[in-house]
């Protein structure tokens, strides 16, 4: 089974990594969506916007390509822009995705962060 086929169809909930100075009420969620695992993408959400962009695979592991997607930009104010801004610029920075069982990480040059599938 290819590594990235695991994601289709499913909701995943940040568990650890996200920035205390963001001051989240909330996980940010990564809903993986498409036609195959060779058609994925992935709509990021936090506070107010939304992210979609779409998810390759590159050797064995799967990666978030920036170049193929958008975002809404509501006016949500300070405190939801920087943690819209912080999640944006994770799912932008192209992180390389890791799956085990039901827990998906995602590793960019500067975050870690740990998510638990929920759908």
């Amino acid at each position: 089974m290819r590594s990235d086929a695991p994601l289709l169809g499913h909701t995943y909930e940040s568990t650890a990594g996200v920035p205390d100075d963001l001051e989240a009420t909330k996980p940010a969620t990564l809903v993986f969506a498409g036609t195959s695992a060779d058609d994925l993408a992935v709509v990021a959400r936090m506070s107010c916007n939304t992210l979609s962009l779409s998810v390759v695979v590159r050797g064995d592991a799967p990666v978030v390509r920036p170049e193929n997607g958008g975002i809404t930009l509501m006016a949500c104010g300070p405190v939801m822009d920087r943690q819209d801004g912080w999640l944006q610029a994770l799912i932008e920075s192209a992180p390389r995705i890791a799956v085990d069982g039901d827990t998906l990480t995602l590793t960019s040059a500067t975050d870690t962060v740990v998510f638990r599938r929920t759908a």
